[in-house]
Protein backbone atom coordinates (compact mmCIF):
# COMPACT_ATOMS: atom_id res chain seq x y z
CA UNK A 1 0.00 0.00 0.00
CA UNK A 2 2.89 2.31 0.90
CA UNK A 3 4.71 2.05 -2.39
CA UNK A 4 1.01 2.32 -4.52
CA UNK A 5 0.70 5.48 -2.73
CA UNK A 6 4.20 7.16 -3.12
CA UNK A 7 3.29 5.70 -7.33
CA UNK A 8 0.15 7.99 -7.30
CA UNK A 9 2.23 10.88 -5.29
CA UNK A 10 4.67 10.85 -8.37
CA UNK A 11 2.70 9.92 -10.79
CA UNK A 12 1.80 13.60 -12.18
CA UNK A 13 5.52 14.22 -12.58
CA UNK A 14 6.24 11.10 -14.37
CA UNK A 15 3.76 11.99 -16.57
CA UNK A 16 5.01 15.19 -17.16
CA UNK A 17 8.96 13.97 -17.37
CA UNK A 18 7.29 11.66 -20.19
CA UNK A 19 5.77 14.23 -22.20
CA UNK A 20 8.98 16.50 -22.58
CA UNK A 21 11.34 12.89 -23.76
CA UNK A 22 8.51 12.48 -26.57
CA UNK A 23 8.48 16.43 -27.40
CA UNK A 24 12.05 16.45 -27.06
CA UNK A 25 12.82 13.58 -29.22
CA UNK A 26 10.40 14.76 -32.44
CA UNK A 27 12.60 18.31 -32.01
CA UNK A 28 15.30 16.14 -32.44
CA UNK A 29 14.56 14.62 -35.59
CA UNK A 30 12.94 17.42 -36.99
CA UNK A 31 16.53 18.99 -36.49
CA UNK A 32 18.19 16.45 -38.02
CA UNK A 33 15.59 16.53 -41.31
CA UNK A 34 16.48 20.31 -41.07
CA UNK A 35 20.27 19.92 -41.51
CA UNK A 36 21.87 21.05 -44.50
CA UNK A 37 24.11 17.77 -46.74
CA UNK A 38 27.60 19.98 -47.69
CA UNK A 39 30.35 17.92 -49.27
CA UNK A 40 33.90 19.20 -49.20
CA UNK A 41 36.25 18.05 -52.11
CA UNK A 42 39.93 19.27 -52.21
CA UNK A 43 40.85 20.59 -56.28
CA UNK A 44 44.27 18.89 -56.43
CA UNK A 45 44.08 20.52 -59.62
CA UNK A 46 43.98 24.33 -59.04
CA UNK A 47 47.11 25.66 -58.04
CA UNK A 48 47.90 29.41 -56.14
CA UNK A 49 50.45 32.05 -57.07
CA UNK A 50 51.02 34.76 -54.71
CA UNK A 51 51.46 38.48 -55.68
CA UNK A 52 53.05 40.89 -53.42
CA UNK A 53 53.99 44.62 -54.18
CA UNK A 54 52.66 48.17 -53.56
CA UNK A 55 51.40 47.93 -57.60
CA UNK A 56 49.59 45.32 -57.42
CA UNK A 57 46.26 46.09 -57.71
CA UNK A 58 47.32 48.66 -60.64
CA UNK A 59 49.34 45.94 -62.75
CA UNK A 60 46.37 43.14 -62.54
CA UNK A 61 43.93 45.88 -63.41
CA UNK A 62 45.54 46.55 -67.40
CA UNK A 63 45.88 42.61 -67.73
CA UNK A 64 42.62 40.70 -65.95
CA UNK A 65 38.98 41.09 -68.00
CA UNK A 66 37.36 41.75 -64.46
CA UNK A 67 37.75 45.30 -62.24
CA UNK A 68 40.21 44.65 -59.42
CA UNK A 69 39.73 47.39 -58.05
CA UNK A 70 36.69 46.42 -56.42
CA UNK A 71 38.81 45.07 -53.54
CA UNK A 72 39.79 48.39 -52.77
CA UNK A 73 36.53 49.76 -53.14
CA UNK A 74 34.32 46.85 -51.38
CA UNK A 75 35.29 45.43 -48.58
CA UNK A 76 32.32 42.72 -48.82
CA UNK A 77 33.91 41.64 -52.34
CA UNK A 78 36.66 38.76 -50.95
CA UNK A 79 36.74 36.66 -54.33
CA UNK A 80 36.64 37.66 -58.19
CA UNK A 81 36.60 35.46 -61.47
CA UNK A 82 38.89 36.59 -64.28
CA UNK A 83 40.57 35.63 -67.04
CA UNK A 84 43.99 36.38 -68.95
CA UNK A 85 44.14 37.44 -72.33
CA UNK A 86 46.57 36.75 -75.09
CA UNK A 87 46.76 40.49 -77.82
CA UNK A 88 44.11 38.69 -79.52
CA UNK A 89 41.78 38.75 -77.14
CA UNK A 90 41.72 34.70 -76.61
CA UNK A 91 41.54 33.17 -73.15
CA UNK A 92 45.06 32.37 -71.88
CA UNK A 93 44.25 31.50 -68.29
CA UNK A 94 40.96 31.40 -66.11
CA UNK A 95 41.58 32.30 -62.56
CA UNK A 96 40.03 33.11 -59.37
CA UNK A 97 41.45 36.24 -57.47
CA UNK A 98 41.28 36.29 -53.49
CA UNK A 99 42.09 39.40 -51.31
CA UNK A 100 44.38 39.19 -48.21
CA UNK A 101 44.18 41.39 -44.98
CA UNK A 102 47.30 42.84 -46.48
CA UNK A 103 46.28 45.52 -49.12
CA UNK A 104 49.56 44.81 -51.16
CA UNK A 105 48.91 40.67 -51.45
CA UNK A 106 46.60 39.31 -54.10
CA UNK A 107 46.27 35.33 -54.52
CA UNK A 108 45.68 34.34 -58.20
CA UNK A 109 43.91 30.43 -58.22
CA UNK A 110 44.91 28.84 -61.42
CA UNK A 111 44.92 25.49 -63.44
CA UNK A 112 48.11 23.62 -62.06
CA UNK A 113 49.63 22.73 -65.05
CA UNK A 114 50.33 26.30 -66.58
CA UNK A 115 51.57 27.76 -62.94
CA UNK A 116 54.57 28.13 -64.30
CA UNK A 117 53.37 29.97 -67.43
CA UNK A 118 50.74 31.92 -65.51
CA UNK A 119 54.31 33.10 -63.73
CA UNK A 120 56.28 33.92 -66.96
CA UNK A 121 53.21 35.91 -68.39
CA UNK A 122 53.01 38.01 -65.16
CA UNK A 123 56.72 38.67 -65.12
CA UNK A 124 56.88 39.26 -68.95
CA UNK A 125 55.05 42.80 -67.56
CA UNK A 126 56.02 43.81 -64.65
CA UNK A 127 58.78 46.09 -66.17
CA UNK A 128 59.97 48.24 -63.41
CA UNK A 129 57.26 47.56 -60.91
CA UNK A 130 58.67 46.17 -57.68
CA UNK A 131 56.51 43.26 -57.44
CA UNK A 132 57.38 39.44 -55.80
CA UNK A 133 55.47 36.78 -57.90
CA UNK A 134 56.14 33.47 -56.31
CA UNK A 135 54.02 30.17 -56.34
CA UNK A 136 52.25 29.06 -53.24
CA UNK A 137 51.51 25.19 -54.03
CA UNK A 138 53.00 24.42 -50.79
CA UNK A 139 51.67 26.77 -48.60
CA UNK A 140 47.91 26.49 -49.83
CA UNK A 141 45.06 24.08 -50.92
CA UNK A 142 41.77 24.93 -52.37
CA UNK A 143 38.63 23.29 -51.23
CA UNK A 144 35.35 23.11 -52.62
CA UNK A 145 32.19 23.23 -50.79
CA UNK A 146 28.54 22.82 -51.88
CA UNK A 147 25.52 21.41 -51.15
CA UNK A 148 24.85 18.20 -53.89
CA UNK A 149 21.37 18.54 -52.95
CA UNK A 150 20.38 21.58 -54.80
CA UNK A 151 19.48 21.30 -58.76
CA UNK A 152 19.89 23.34 -61.54
CA UNK A 153 15.98 24.26 -61.46
CA UNK A 154 15.89 24.92 -57.63
CA UNK A 155 16.79 28.92 -56.55
CA UNK A 156 20.11 29.56 -55.41
CA UNK A 157 21.08 28.17 -52.24
CA UNK A 158 23.53 29.77 -49.38
CA UNK A 159 25.43 27.43 -47.48
CA UNK A 160 26.21 28.37 -43.98
CA UNK A 161 28.70 30.86 -43.46
CA UNK A 162 32.13 29.70 -41.52
CA UNK A 163 34.12 32.05 -39.66
CA UNK A 164 37.82 33.69 -40.56
CA UNK A 165 40.81 32.71 -39.24
CA UNK A 166 44.43 33.73 -40.19
CA UNK A 167 44.69 30.35 -42.24
CA UNK A 168 41.57 30.47 -43.72
CA UNK A 169 40.27 32.19 -46.64
CA UNK A 170 36.46 31.49 -47.17
CA UNK A 171 34.68 33.03 -49.97
CA UNK A 172 31.48 32.22 -52.06
CA UNK A 173 32.19 31.11 -55.44
CA UNK A 174 32.24 34.34 -57.62
CA UNK A 175 31.19 32.79 -60.46
CA UNK A 176 27.96 31.02 -59.33
CA UNK A 177 26.14 31.34 -55.90
CA UNK A 178 24.89 27.20 -56.56
CA UNK A 179 28.85 26.01 -56.85
CA UNK A 180 28.79 27.08 -52.92
CA UNK A 181 32.01 27.94 -51.31
CA UNK A 182 35.61 28.27 -52.31
CA UNK A 183 38.16 27.54 -49.03
CA UNK A 184 42.00 28.34 -49.41
CA UNK A 185 43.62 26.77 -46.51
CA UNK A 186 47.15 26.18 -45.24
CA UNK A 187 48.39 23.00 -46.79
CA UNK A 188 49.01 21.26 -43.38
CA UNK A 189 44.50 21.38 -42.89
CA UNK A 190 42.74 18.21 -44.41
CA UNK A 191 39.44 17.34 -44.74
CA UNK A 192 38.88 16.01 -41.15
CA UNK A 193 39.92 19.45 -39.88
CA UNK A 194 37.55 21.39 -42.00
CA UNK A 195 34.89 18.94 -41.10
CA UNK A 196 35.25 20.00 -38.00
CA UNK A 197 34.85 23.65 -38.40
CA UNK A 198 31.27 23.35 -40.05
CA UNK A 199 30.66 20.73 -37.13
CA UNK A 200 30.53 23.81 -35.02
CA UNK A 201 28.68 25.61 -36.98
CA UNK A 202 25.77 23.00 -36.26
CA UNK A 203 22.70 21.83 -38.62
CA UNK A 204 25.26 20.76 -41.09
CA UNK A 205 26.55 17.26 -41.93
CA UNK A 206 29.79 16.89 -43.97
CA UNK A 207 29.98 13.86 -46.65
CA UNK A 208 32.77 13.06 -48.86
CA UNK A 209 32.55 13.63 -52.80
CA UNK A 210 31.48 10.35 -54.78
CA UNK A 211 32.43 8.95 -57.84
CA UNK A 212 29.03 9.58 -59.15
CA UNK A 213 28.73 13.37 -58.18
CA UNK A 214 31.25 15.61 -57.04
CA UNK A 215 32.67 18.68 -58.16
CA UNK A 216 33.42 18.13 -62.09
CA UNK A 217 29.67 16.85 -62.34
CA UNK A 218 28.74 19.94 -60.68
CA UNK A 219 30.38 21.62 -63.02
CA UNK A 220 28.84 20.28 -65.74
CA UNK A 221 25.00 20.19 -64.65
CA UNK A 222 25.37 24.00 -64.46
CA UNK A 223 27.54 24.11 -67.79
CA UNK A 224 30.50 25.62 -66.24
CA UNK A 225 34.23 25.04 -67.84
CA UNK A 226 37.19 25.27 -65.87
CA UNK A 227 40.95 24.87 -66.41
CA UNK A 228 43.29 24.32 -69.69
CA UNK A 229 41.50 21.02 -70.58
CA UNK A 230 38.25 22.28 -71.09
CA UNK A 231 39.29 26.03 -72.35
CA UNK A 232 42.91 25.48 -74.26
CA UNK A 233 44.57 28.68 -73.52
CA UNK A 234 44.88 31.03 -77.13
CA UNK A 235 42.03 28.41 -78.46
CA UNK A 236 38.84 30.05 -77.12
CA UNK A 237 37.16 33.18 -76.41
CA UNK A 238 35.94 34.59 -72.93
CA UNK A 239 32.57 35.01 -74.06
CA UNK A 240 32.21 31.14 -76.23
CA UNK A 241 32.89 30.71 -72.20
CA UNK A 242 30.25 32.20 -70.82
CA UNK A 243 32.93 34.59 -69.25
CA UNK A 244 30.31 37.53 -69.44
CA UNK A 245 27.66 35.63 -67.50
CA UNK A 246 29.89 34.26 -64.65
CA UNK A 247 30.83 38.03 -63.25
CA UNK A 248 33.98 37.77 -65.12
CA UNK A 249 34.44 40.62 -67.21
CA UNK A 250 33.58 44.61 -66.55
CA UNK A 251 32.90 46.40 -69.74
CA UNK A 252 33.55 49.55 -67.84
CA UNK A 253 36.83 48.99 -66.47
CA UNK A 254 38.81 50.39 -69.27
CA UNK A 255 41.60 48.99 -71.73
CA UNK A 256 43.84 45.62 -70.65
CA UNK A 257 45.18 43.19 -72.56
CA UNK A 258 42.79 41.59 -75.08
CA UNK A 259 39.93 44.46 -74.20
CA UNK A 260 39.63 45.58 -77.81
CA UNK A 261 37.71 42.41 -79.47
CA UNK A 262 36.38 41.03 -75.94
CA UNK A 263 34.36 44.65 -76.04
CA UNK A 264 33.69 45.09 -79.91
CA UNK A 265 32.35 40.95 -79.89
CA UNK A 266 29.97 42.18 -76.84
CA UNK A 267 28.54 45.16 -78.21
CA UNK A 268 28.66 44.98 -82.05
CA UNK A 269 28.47 41.22 -82.46
CA UNK A 270 27.00 38.25 -82.21
CA UNK A 271 28.27 34.88 -79.68
CA UNK A 272 26.69 32.35 -82.04
CA UNK A 273 28.92 29.06 -79.76
CA UNK A 274 29.10 29.42 -75.83
CA UNK A 275 29.83 26.58 -73.17
CA UNK A 276 26.42 24.65 -72.72
CA UNK A 277 25.31 21.23 -70.68
CA UNK A 278 24.34 18.18 -72.34
CA UNK A 279 22.73 15.26 -71.19
CA UNK A 280 23.22 11.72 -72.49
CA UNK A 281 20.35 9.83 -72.97
CA UNK A 282 22.17 6.44 -74.26
CA UNK A 283 25.47 7.55 -73.19
CA UNK A 284 28.56 6.51 -75.72
CA UNK A 285 31.73 4.94 -74.96
CA UNK A 286 33.73 7.76 -75.32
CA UNK A 287 32.26 11.22 -76.04
CA UNK A 288 35.43 13.87 -74.86
CA UNK A 289 36.53 15.81 -78.02
CA UNK A 290 33.84 14.27 -80.27
CA UNK A 291 31.12 16.09 -82.09
CA UNK A 292 27.85 16.69 -81.85
CA UNK A 293 25.73 16.05 -84.73
CA UNK A 294 22.24 16.85 -85.70
CA UNK A 295 20.27 14.13 -86.96
CA UNK A 296 21.03 15.24 -90.88
CA UNK A 297 24.67 15.01 -89.70
CA UNK A 298 25.08 18.99 -89.83
CA UNK A 299 27.88 19.84 -86.77
CA UNK A 300 26.01 21.53 -84.12
CA UNK A 301 29.37 21.66 -80.92
CA UNK A 302 31.92 19.47 -79.86
CA UNK A 303 32.25 18.16 -76.40
CA UNK A 304 35.04 19.39 -74.20
CA UNK A 305 34.62 17.06 -71.33
CA UNK A 306 32.31 14.05 -69.88
CA UNK A 307 31.13 12.08 -67.52
CA UNK A 308 29.19 9.11 -67.01
CA UNK A 309 25.92 10.81 -68.08
CA UNK A 310 26.87 14.24 -68.21
CA UNK A 311 28.75 16.89 -70.45
CA UNK A 312 30.46 20.07 -71.25
CA UNK A 313 30.19 20.98 -74.53
CA UNK A 314 30.88 24.18 -77.04
CA UNK A 315 27.61 23.96 -78.43
CA UNK A 316 26.06 26.60 -81.43
CA UNK A 317 23.45 27.86 -79.08
CA UNK A 318 20.36 28.23 -82.04
CA UNK A 319 21.29 25.02 -83.70
CA UNK A 320 21.09 23.26 -80.52
CA UNK A 321 18.41 24.49 -78.50
CA UNK A 322 15.77 23.69 -81.86
CA UNK A 323 16.81 19.65 -82.09
CA UNK A 324 15.76 18.02 -79.16
CA UNK A 325 17.92 14.83 -80.33
CA UNK A 326 21.27 14.87 -80.79
CA UNK A 327 24.03 12.19 -81.70
CA UNK A 328 27.50 11.82 -79.77
CA UNK A 329 29.73 9.24 -81.98
CA UNK A 330 27.38 6.08 -80.81
CA UNK A 331 25.39 7.65 -78.42
CA UNK A 332 22.30 10.34 -78.00
CA UNK A 333 22.01 13.60 -76.28
CA UNK A 334 20.45 16.89 -75.69
CA UNK A 335 20.83 20.42 -74.66
CA UNK A 336 20.26 21.89 -71.90
CA UNK A 337 20.00 26.26 -71.83
CA UNK A 338 21.01 26.75 -68.25
CA UNK A 339 18.54 28.18 -65.69
CA UNK A 340 21.17 30.49 -64.44
CA UNK A 341 22.06 32.35 -67.94
CA UNK A 342 20.02 36.03 -68.28
CA UNK A 343 17.29 36.98 -70.17
CA UNK A 344 17.89 38.00 -73.99
CA UNK A 345 18.52 41.26 -74.58
CA UNK A 346 14.94 41.99 -76.73
CA UNK A 347 17.22 45.24 -78.59
CA UNK A 348 20.04 43.08 -79.79
CA UNK A 349 19.58 40.82 -82.85
CA UNK A 350 20.24 36.63 -83.08
CA UNK A 351 20.96 36.16 -86.44
CA UNK A 352 20.50 32.46 -87.63
CA UNK A 353 23.47 30.53 -89.20
CA UNK A 354 21.71 30.39 -92.37
CA UNK A 355 22.98 33.47 -94.47
CA UNK A 356 19.66 34.91 -96.01
CA UNK A 357 20.08 37.58 -98.98
CA UNK A 358 19.58 41.04 -98.42
CA UNK A 359 17.84 41.81 -100.80
CA UNK A 360 15.04 39.71 -99.18
CA UNK A 361 15.71 41.40 -95.79
CA UNK A 362 14.57 44.52 -97.97
CA UNK A 363 11.89 43.29 -99.39
CA UNK A 364 10.25 42.37 -96.15
CA UNK A 365 11.08 45.11 -94.01
CA UNK A 366 9.07 47.14 -97.14
CA UNK A 367 6.41 44.85 -97.07
CA UNK A 368 5.70 45.17 -93.09
CA UNK A 369 5.36 48.78 -93.70
CA UNK A 370 1.53 48.10 -95.16
CA UNK A 371 -0.33 45.03 -95.09
CA UNK A 372 0.23 42.88 -98.20
CA UNK A 373 -3.10 43.42 -99.83
CA UNK A 374 -2.84 47.29 -99.76
CA UNK A 375 0.19 47.01 -102.17
CA UNK A 376 -0.74 45.78 -106.03
CA UNK A 377 1.61 43.60 -108.03
CA UNK A 378 4.49 46.05 -108.71
CA UNK A 379 4.29 47.37 -105.02
CA UNK A 380 2.53 50.69 -105.77
CA UNK A 381 -0.92 51.29 -103.27
CA UNK A 382 -3.82 50.43 -105.04
CA UNK A 383 -5.45 53.95 -103.58
CA UNK A 384 -4.22 56.85 -106.34
CA UNK A 385 -3.91 59.43 -103.62
CA UNK A 386 -0.64 61.15 -103.40
CA UNK A 387 0.43 58.93 -100.17
CA UNK A 388 4.18 58.17 -99.92
CA UNK A 389 5.76 55.09 -101.52
CA UNK A 390 7.03 52.71 -98.61
CA UNK A 391 10.86 53.76 -97.87
CA UNK A 392 12.99 50.58 -97.34
CA UNK A 393 14.86 53.26 -95.08
CA UNK A 394 12.00 53.11 -92.63
CA UNK A 395 12.87 50.21 -90.57
CA UNK A 396 10.33 48.38 -88.88
CA UNK A 397 11.24 46.69 -85.42
CA UNK A 398 14.43 44.59 -85.47
CA UNK A 399 12.90 41.93 -82.91
CA UNK A 400 9.79 41.43 -85.95
CA UNK A 401 12.24 40.74 -88.35
CA UNK A 402 14.54 38.40 -86.68
CA UNK A 403 11.49 36.92 -85.63
CA UNK A 404 10.30 36.32 -88.87
CA UNK A 405 13.74 35.60 -90.22
CA UNK A 406 13.78 32.27 -87.99
CA UNK A 407 10.63 30.69 -89.21
CA UNK A 408 11.66 27.59 -91.50
CA UNK A 409 10.33 26.97 -94.74
CA UNK A 410 8.42 29.99 -95.17
CA UNK A 411 9.04 31.54 -98.80
CA UNK A 412 9.80 34.98 -100.23
CA UNK A 413 6.78 36.49 -102.71
CA UNK A 414 8.05 37.79 -105.90
CA UNK A 415 7.23 41.58 -104.18
CA UNK A 416 9.49 44.41 -105.74
CA UNK A 417 9.72 47.84 -104.23
CA UNK A 418 10.55 50.77 -106.76
CA UNK A 419 13.68 52.18 -105.54
CA UNK A 420 15.66 55.00 -107.29
CA UNK A 421 18.88 53.70 -106.27
CA UNK A 422 18.81 50.14 -105.04
CA UNK A 423 22.66 50.46 -104.05
CA UNK A 424 21.85 53.27 -101.23
CA UNK A 425 18.99 51.19 -99.52
CA UNK A 426 21.36 48.51 -99.72
CA UNK A 427 24.04 49.91 -97.91
CA UNK A 428 21.88 52.18 -95.33
CA UNK A 429 20.50 48.48 -94.42
CA UNK A 430 23.45 47.00 -93.92
CA UNK A 431 24.86 45.98 -90.38
CA UNK A 432 28.07 47.38 -89.19
CA UNK A 433 29.88 44.24 -89.66
CA UNK A 434 28.35 43.90 -93.43
CA UNK A 435 29.26 47.07 -95.20
CA UNK A 436 31.09 46.55 -98.01
CA UNK A 437 34.84 48.64 -97.88
CA UNK A 438 36.02 50.39 -100.84
CA UNK A 439 39.54 49.62 -102.29
CA UNK A 440 41.97 50.80 -100.86
CA UNK A 441 45.11 51.46 -101.66
CA UNK A 442 48.12 49.66 -99.76
CA UNK A 443 48.84 51.56 -96.74
CA UNK A 444 52.51 52.11 -96.47
CA UNK A 445 54.63 50.23 -93.68
CA UNK A 446 53.68 51.91 -90.10
CA UNK A 447 56.80 51.87 -87.72
CA UNK A 448 54.34 50.91 -84.96
CA UNK A 449 53.58 47.99 -85.79
CA UNK A 450 55.58 44.59 -85.05
CA UNK A 451 57.05 42.58 -87.20
CA UNK A 452 59.75 40.88 -85.78
CA UNK A 453 59.14 37.28 -84.81
CA UNK A 454 61.05 36.57 -81.16
CA UNK A 455 61.17 33.32 -79.49
CA UNK A 456 62.83 32.11 -76.56
CA UNK A 457 64.50 28.74 -77.28
CA UNK A 458 64.43 27.86 -73.66
CA UNK A 459 60.84 28.40 -72.21
CA UNK A 460 59.24 29.44 -76.13
CA UNK A 461 57.80 32.23 -75.13
CA UNK A 462 56.87 33.67 -78.40
CA UNK A 463 56.43 37.87 -78.98
CA UNK A 464 56.20 40.01 -82.25
CA UNK A 465 58.47 42.97 -81.61
CA UNK A 466 58.98 46.16 -83.01
CA UNK A 467 63.32 46.46 -82.82
CA UNK A 468 66.40 44.63 -82.89
CA UNK A 469 69.51 46.15 -82.20
CA UNK A 470 71.42 49.19 -79.69
CA UNK A 471 69.58 52.22 -79.91
CA UNK A 472 65.90 52.35 -80.85
CA UNK A 473 64.45 55.24 -82.74
CA UNK A 474 61.69 55.77 -79.93
CA UNK A 475 64.00 55.79 -77.14
CA UNK A 476 65.80 58.84 -76.64
CA UNK A 477 69.15 59.10 -74.66
CA UNK A 478 69.83 55.08 -74.66
CA UNK A 479 72.11 52.74 -76.04
CA UNK A 480 71.95 49.13 -74.96
CA UNK A 481 75.25 47.65 -74.32
CA UNK A 482 74.36 44.73 -77.07
CA UNK A 483 71.42 44.02 -79.57
CA UNK A 484 68.22 43.32 -77.71
CA UNK A 485 64.80 42.90 -78.76
CA UNK A 486 62.42 45.62 -77.66
CA UNK A 487 58.67 46.23 -77.41
CA UNK A 488 56.82 49.43 -77.46
CA UNK A 489 54.62 49.67 -73.70
CA UNK A 490 51.94 47.47 -74.64
CA UNK A 491 49.83 49.70 -71.73
CA UNK A 492 49.97 53.03 -73.99
CA UNK A 493 47.89 53.76 -76.68
CA UNK A 494 49.51 53.98 -80.03
CA UNK A 495 51.90 57.07 -80.49
CA UNK A 496 51.45 59.83 -82.91
CA UNK A 497 54.22 59.80 -86.19
CA UNK A 498 55.47 62.98 -84.72
CA UNK A 499 56.97 62.10 -80.66
CA UNK A 500 56.84 64.88 -78.09
CA UNK A 501 58.35 62.69 -75.96
CA UNK A 502 60.30 59.48 -75.29
CA UNK A 503 58.50 56.40 -74.86
CA UNK A 504 58.22 53.52 -72.88
CA UNK A 505 59.46 50.23 -73.78
CA UNK A 506 60.15 46.75 -72.59
CA UNK A 507 63.52 44.74 -73.24
CA UNK A 508 61.98 41.50 -74.25
CA UNK A 509 65.37 39.39 -74.67
CA UNK A 510 68.61 38.92 -76.49
CA UNK A 511 71.42 36.57 -78.14
CA UNK A 512 73.63 34.61 -75.66
CA UNK A 513 76.93 35.89 -76.21
CA UNK A 514 78.56 32.16 -75.81
CA UNK A 515 75.80 30.08 -77.68
CA UNK A 516 74.80 32.80 -79.69
CA UNK A 517 71.02 31.60 -79.04
CA UNK A 518 67.76 33.99 -78.41
CA UNK A 519 67.13 33.98 -74.71
CA UNK A 520 64.35 36.27 -72.99
CA UNK A 521 64.59 37.92 -69.82
CA UNK A 522 63.50 35.39 -67.45
CA UNK A 523 65.38 34.56 -64.58
CA UNK A 524 64.67 30.71 -65.39
CA UNK A 525 66.36 31.53 -69.06
CA UNK A 526 69.36 33.81 -68.66
CA UNK A 527 71.73 35.52 -66.49
CA UNK A 528 72.98 39.01 -67.32
CA UNK A 529 76.88 39.72 -66.35
CA UNK A 530 78.24 42.59 -69.21
CA UNK A 531 76.30 40.69 -71.43
CA UNK A 532 73.36 37.97 -72.00
CA UNK A 533 73.96 34.30 -70.88
CA UNK A 534 71.94 31.83 -71.48
CA UNK A 535 71.62 29.36 -68.13
CA UNK A 536 74.32 26.51 -69.62
CA UNK A 537 76.55 29.78 -70.72
CA UNK A 538 76.83 31.62 -67.78
CA UNK A 539 77.67 28.07 -65.49
CA UNK A 540 80.64 27.38 -67.44
CA UNK A 541 81.77 31.12 -67.46
CA UNK A 542 81.02 31.04 -63.58
CA UNK A 543 85.13 30.86 -62.69
CA UNK A 544 85.32 33.92 -64.54
CA UNK A 545 82.53 36.56 -62.52
CA UNK A 546 83.71 37.70 -59.96
CA UNK A 547 82.70 36.36 -56.15
CA UNK A 548 79.50 38.45 -55.78
CA UNK A 549 78.48 37.73 -59.28
CA UNK A 550 78.99 34.25 -58.72
CA UNK A 551 76.89 34.02 -55.62
CA UNK A 552 74.37 35.92 -57.65
CA UNK A 553 74.25 32.81 -59.92
CA UNK A 554 74.17 30.37 -57.66
CA UNK A 555 71.10 32.18 -55.95
CA UNK A 556 69.11 32.07 -59.63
Amino acid sequence: MLHLRNFKLFLPVVKKYLRFQSSGRTDYYDECAKKQNVVIEHLPEREMVRLKGDDVIEFLQGLVTNDITQFQKNPNINSMYAMFLNKSGRVLYDTILYRTKDPDKVLIECDKNISNELRRHLRLYRVRRKLQIDPSHDEYKVWAVYDPDVDENEPEKQINELFYSKHVIVSADPRLRNLGKRIVARSDNEFSDLAKMYARLGHVVVTHPTTDWNYRDRRYTFGIAEGIWEMPPGKCFPLESNCDFLNGIDFHKGCYLGQELTARVYHTGVVRKRHMPVRFTVPPADAERKDVTSPIGAKVGTIIGATSNRALGLIRVERALHSRDLQVDSGRCYVVKPKWWPEEDADRIYLPDISVPLQCIIRKVAAYQKPWHEFSSIGMPRDSSPEPQPSCSNRMKESDVCKDLLIENRSVEPLELLVENENDEIERLQLPNEVVSETKKPAEEDERVAKIDFRCYNCGMREMVHYFGKTPAFVRGLEFRESTYVLRDPFQPPPPYRKSKPEYFVAIGSHCCGCHKTVCKDNECSFFYVNTYCLPCARQQMPNFPLEIQQKLHKQ
